[in-house]
């Protein structure tokens, strides 16, 4: 196991008409919120609005925190923070060539992709997005940024 645990992001963005923005993996064909890692020398709030614009082509402002899961896995130590967030520009189109597109979907298509079992990591997606349905959030002040 690696001795050095990772911090990853997801955020969770709904439109005005209250569709959820999602992303699908290239890859897998999975689907989830925009979520990547944390950099070296990168905050977190920067991480999920740069991960956003990765992945979705939308540009975000953070407005709380979701949850976080803290990851256990034989290989690896993970702190997951899910945000809340809003749109403030930006063109929906991926620029990560790992995403094959991004949309706006409906809770009814979600539904759908989760009892399809087309959810990337579903064991964290479904408890976040369990809390996002339900407006369970956190100020993102209890993340307190500190600078040497």
């Amino acid at each position: 196991m690696s001795e050095l645990a990772t911090i990853s992001v997801a955020v969770y963005v709904r439109s005005l008409d209250k569709r959820l923005l999602f992303v699908q993996k290239r890859k897998s064909g999975l689907w989830g919120p925009p979520a990547g890692r944390q950099k070296v020398g990168e905050g977190i709030f920067d991480a999920a609005v740069r991960e956003t614009k990765e992945e979705s082509g939308m540009i975000v402002r953070l407005l709380d925190i979701i949850g976080m899961n803290d990851v256990i896995e034989e290989d690896q130590l993970r702190l997951g923070i899910a945000f809340r967030a809003e749109m403030v520009g930006g063109e929906l189109g991926p620029e990560d060539p790992e995403i094959e597109k991004a949309a706006f979907l409906k809770d009814m298509e979600i539904d759908r992709i989760i009892l399809k079992g087309g959810i990337y990591k579903p064991k964290h997606t479904l408890l976040i997005l369990e809390d996002e349905r339900a407006g369970r959030t956190y100020p993102l002040d209890i993340i307190r940024k500190v600078v040497p």
